[in-house]
């Protein structure tokens, strides 16, 4: 199984001339504040940011501005050291030296191309099919992340935008325990061959007994 440990967070913001650098240690890194500053520093910012960097749409506070600011993430798995970039809609992927591997707006593609490098995918059933499909990355980080704010229970309301699935929470589950596991797509795959084999023949089944019927119909009138 692959490791992943997270480097460091850049937040860019042009147009005010800041920036923002949080580092990070192997092991626990814990973030608090003071009775000094007490709440509302920006702790929940720090982990929103990092997700919103990798894919996922977390849910700001309104006085957080995140359409004006660039997101940088560095993470290293096992020995390889990755950056991932976001602005906006855009995402670029870049290894160690900067040199860049990846950039695209669709999350789909993002998917794919993360999944690689964790090795790790979620496939999602598609709405109103039975296919699978890679699903965005936000599917992903569902269970290593809550968020305080938006806990309700059972429902994952950490991150924005999960409606593209019906009935998505049990497969994701299955999916991060590995009961969903590469066996089980490949059977899962099979068994969607199949089911285009049988609609194929099913199809030439109905053509021919069509033609049976008209057939017949023809030898009764001559």
């Amino acid at each position: 199984m692959k490791s992943l440990f997270l480097n460091s967070l850049y937040i860019f913001e042009y147009r005010n001339k800041k920036a923002k650098r949080v580092d990070f240690d192997r092991g626990i890194n814990i973030i608090t504040s003071d009775i000094t500053n007490g709440n509302d520093v920006g702790k929940s910012i720090l982990l929103k940011s990092i997700y919103h960097t990798l894919g996922a749409d977390a849910i700001f506070d309104s006085k957080w501005n995140t359409e004006s600011k660039t997101y940088l993430v560095n993470f290293s798995i096992d020995s390889d050291r990755y950056y991932v970039y976001r602005n906006e809609n855009l995402f670029k992927v870049f290894n160690e030296n900067f040199e860049k591997l990846f950039s695209t707006m669709s999350r789909s593609e993002l998917a794919e191309f993360l999944g690689g490098i964790f090795n790790f995918f979620v496939k999602l059933p598609k709405r109103n099919e039975d296919t699978l499909e890679i699903a965005p990355p936000v599917y992903s980080y569902l269970l290593n992340y809550v968020d305080q704010d938006h806990m309700d229970g059972t429902k994952f309301n950490s991150f924005k935008s999960l409606g593209q699935y019906a009935d998505f929470k049990e497969n994701v589950i299955y999916s991060h325990f590995g009961i969903f596991n590469d066996e089980y797509f490949d059977l899962l795959k099979n068994i969607e061959v199949l089911k285009k084999t049988e609609k194929q023949l099913t199809d030439e089944k109905l053509v021919i007994e069509n033609m049976l019927k008209r057939i017949k119909f023809i030898f009764r009138r001559c």
